[in-house]
């Protein structure tokens, strides 16, 4: 009979697994990248879709939003700082341009140029067309929770593979 490497291969298995639910779970929050169109049909008159992507690549609905009267940063503070979203003032309540907040400078300098943008459309009657996309970042931090999932998913593996090597000396 072989000696015992230390670890569980149900544990490893146990492991994987929440490791692998949680990547999923982060996956579908952070992954979710909006844009935003408007276009202006006439100087008094527009419309603007929110346009929802998986990894800025994959649809996945778009929804037509109410008259937009301004754009602003909303932001979440904790002990570890501050993070931020583009949230819009419509005529029935307020919408979040995408579900999460970031963090950062550097994000909330992006974000503020987005809102800076959407008011400017909303203001200016001669404005024909606003599209604002994730960028390459928002797109990039988008691919970022899919590394717990590859984590967990070899862990899994792993663990499948000592259980049936196990099995096998049993």
């Amino acid at each position: 009979m072989r000696e015992s490497s230390g670890s569980s291969p149900i544990g490893s298995l146990f492991f994987g697994l929440i490791f692998l639910g949680a990547g999923l779970f982060a996956t579908y929050i952070f992954s979710r990248v909006g844009e935003l169109s408007c276009t202006r049909m006439e100087p008094s008159s527009y419309t603007c879709v929110r346009d929802m992507k998986l990894f800025g690549l994959i649809p996945l609905g778009e929804e037509q939003l109410p008259t937009i009267r301004q754009a602003y940063l909303s932001e979440s503070c904790d002990e570890d700082g501050c993070s931020y979203r583009v949230d819009m003032r419509t005529d029935e309540g307020d919408f979040a341009l995408v579900d999460y907040y970031e963090g950062g400078i550097g994000a909330y300098n992006r974000l503020e140029k987005k809102a800076d943008q959407i008011n400017a459309f909303v203001s200016d009657p001669n404005e024909e067309e606003l599209v604002l996309g994730p960028g390459l970042s928002g797109i990039l931090i988008s691919f970022f929770p899919m590394l717990f999932v590859v984590i967990g998913a070899g862990v899994c593996i792993v663990g499948l593979r000592q259980f049936l090597v196990n099995l096998d000396e049993f």
